[in-house]
């Protein structure tokens, strides 16, 4: 409800993108891109924190922002807080979603 004509929906799924669009009845162009954000952060940080897989998935969806803007983004406020580890494994995750978001 509420998703404008045209629109997209990003769904945290394994399930392919042409079943979430129907499943969720999206006509009038609007668009489901689905993308596994929880089994790409177990895999790279280790933990359940889809967030930043997320972002990754927008950026590519929706070209509001570019990947280099997100991992710049990330080194620079997690530079402050977080190892070089952390640093990574969060770009890691947000380059992953980027490369492996599917849209129907």
């Amino acid at each position: 409800s509420g998703l404008i004509a045209g629109g997209v929906i990003i769904v945290n799924t394994c399930s392919p993108p042409d079943g979430v669009k129907a499943a969720l009845k999206l006509e009038d162009g609007r668009r489901a891109a689905v993308i596994d954000a929880s089994g790409i952060s177990m895999e790279t940080l280790r933990r359940d924190m889809p967030n930043t897989p997320m972002i990754g998935a927008l950026a590519k969806v929706t070209g509001l922002f570019t990947l280099d803007q997100i991992v710049d983004h990330l080194r620079k406020t997690f530079g402050k807080k977080f190892t070089q580890d952390v640093i990574d494994a969060n770009v890691a995750a947000v380059i992953r979603a980027y490369e492996e978001v599917q849209v129907a």
